[in-house]
């Protein structure tokens, strides 16, 4: 009897044992998927931030190359307000003179038809 008890005993360690093997190896396979996951994630992350990156460079490439083109554009109108400025006063002057010139001739043909 205490052969059979003892029997049952192991049998039931045994069994216990098995358990508690299948219930590591369950654990280990699921740790390994989550680490595979992680993995998985980690690559995934450091594949946005790589376009991230290459994204954010681009978008201050084309800021860069956008100020530049503006302040060219702003020279250039700068310079083209000088150029207006300046033929406008030279039209104004001359304007003025030939009006003077005018005023002056009209007097002289009124002074000489009287």
């Amino acid at each position: 009897e205490q052969a059979v008890a003892a029997a049952a005993a192991a049998d039931a360690g045994y069994v216990e044992l098995e358990s508690a093997q299948r219930a590591v190896a369950e654990a280990r396979a699921s740790a390994a998927e989550a680490e595979s996951i992680a993995r998985e994630f980690q690559a995934t992350v450091r594949e946005t931030r790589t376009h991230a990156d290459q994204s954010q460079a681009a978008l201050r490439a084309e800021a860069t190359a956008l100020r530049a083109d503006a302040e060219a554009r702003e020279k250039q109108l700068s310079g083209l307000l000088a150029v207006e400025t300046s033929a406008r006063a030279k039209l104004e002057s001359e304007l003025r003179e030939t009006q003077s010139t005018v005023r002056g001739e009209v007097s002289t043909l009124e002074a000489a038809l009287r």
